[in-house]
């Protein structure tokens, strides 16, 4: 995913459990097409993950994995936290209701 990312111009920020987070505009002022880009990085995330088997060996070989995506855009805070084992994240609104999209959302 993180080489899909780059193609899109969409950063990774942080991985929540199987949750991938990602973030567009982050780096680098970009063009107003944000939308646009997390959308198409979505749905080629999709397409990676159904070209992946779950296990080559295992009883069934046709086993594909299977995403769930959710999308919000709007305003975030992020901030290192930890004061050992420091963590880069993102947090809002904006990533609230995006976790519940996905959550919502049909694999």
């Amino acid at each position: 995913f993180d080489k899909l990312g780059a193609q899109h111009h969409v950063q990774k920020v942080d991985i929540v459990g199987d949750a991938y987070l990602a973030a567009t505009n982050f780096l680098i002022e970009q063009e107003g097409d944000h939308a646009a880009r997390l959308a198409r990085f979505a749905l080629d995330m999709m397409e990676a993950a159904m070209d992946t088997p779950v296990d080559e060996e295992g009883p069934d070989p046709t086993l594909r994995v299977q995403i769930r995506v959710g999308l919000h855009c709007g305003p975030v805070s992020a901030s290192v936290v930890g004061t050992h084992n420091f963590k880069y994240t993102m947090v809002g609104d904006t990533t609230n209701i995006g976790s519940k999209m996905e959550s919502h959302s049909v694999a």
